[in-house]
């Protein structure tokens, strides 16, 4: 989360105009709502919280399987968001926009 936090917060040094930073704000709210949200899911995932590290303990939990798939697609998501987002401004360079792009893409 916090690399993609890093990229965002240099894109928006990269980003001119306000309808491309306000993109990049909205993509920091995306990755910051997911990993809250799957963060505080992995805390409350059994009941008693113990149980998560302790299986021993009597309790419950919901089914892992579910959780991890999602977490999986949600951040393969945010990591495709994140990855598109400075193309448009990239592509808009006159000068050698194929070769920045290209060194863009081979740093990540």
């Amino acid at each position: 989360m916090l690399i993609k936090f890093s990229y965002l917060a240099f894109y928006l040094c990269l980003m001119p105009d306000r309808r491309s930073r306000i993109f990049v704000y909205m993509g920091m709210a995306f990755v910051g709502a997911i990993g809250v949200t799957f963060t505080i899911m992995s805390i409350f995932m059994c009941t008693p919280i113990p149980r998560g590290w302790d299986r021993t303990i009597e309790g419950t939990c919901v089914a892992e399987q579910p959780y991890l798939f999602s977490n999986a697609a949600f951040n393969m998501a945010a990591d495709v968001v994140v990855f598109v987002m400075p193309i448009p401004t990239l592509w808009s360079l006159h000068r050698e926009s194929l070769g920045v792009l290209l060194l863009f893409v081979r740093t990540r």
